[in-house]
């Protein structure tokens, strides 16, 4: 855990199915709905350079062809804090995205979100989560390694202001 804690997160059974998880009193993750769009996109304008932020167009897309259970928030009363989205390719789960607003992290909002998503990845049969991250992003590199996952390989010029991309997975028990 990238805070040395559970989070309130307790493994559910395979065969539950959920629309939503409650991980403390209060704080859930549960599908994103077009209704959340604008907060969703706020939190990508907080914790995005201008050249990584997703486009409003992209988030609707994932919203209208992602399964249930794939593009989730997680959120406090009243407010939603983060987002995650998980896309599916070659038989493994793909992190496309995680973002938690910059005033709520240090919180293990990050780590519930990257679990549930490994609990998605379990009920589909995926035996691995792949992700990129910035090569200079050290704090993120450091929690994803923390939570289990490892290098794989650099993707040159990913980036659109040219920064490399370090490709990490993680094999996930079937």
């Amino acid at each position: 855990m990238v805070d040395g804690e559970n989070n309130g997160w307790n493994e559910p059974k395979k065969e539950a199915k959920r629309k939503s998880l409650e991980l403390r009193k209060g704080i859930v993750i549960r599908n994103a709905t077009k209704a959340d769009l604008e907060r969703i996109l706020e939190i990508e304008r907080a914790a995005f350079k201008r050249t990584d932020a997703f486009s409003p167009i992209l988030f609707e897309k994932y919203l209208r062809e992602l399964e249930e259970g794939f593009f989730v928030v997680l959120e406090k009363p009243n407010s939603i804090v983060g987002y995650a989205i998980l896309g599916e390719e070659d038989g493994k789960g793909y992190l496309l995205s995680i973002a938690i607003h910059p005033k709520k992290r240090k919180q293990g909002f990050a780590t519930s979100l990257l679990k549930f998503l490994e609990f998605k990845c379990y009920e589909k049969s995926l035996a691995k989560m792949t992700l990129e991250v910035r090569v200079n992003n050290r704090k993120a590199i450091a929690a994803y390694k923390k939570l289990g996952f490892a290098e794989v390989e650099k993707k040159k010029g990913f980036y659109e202001d040219g920064v490399d991309a370090l490709v990490m997975e993680k094999h996930l028990p079937i």
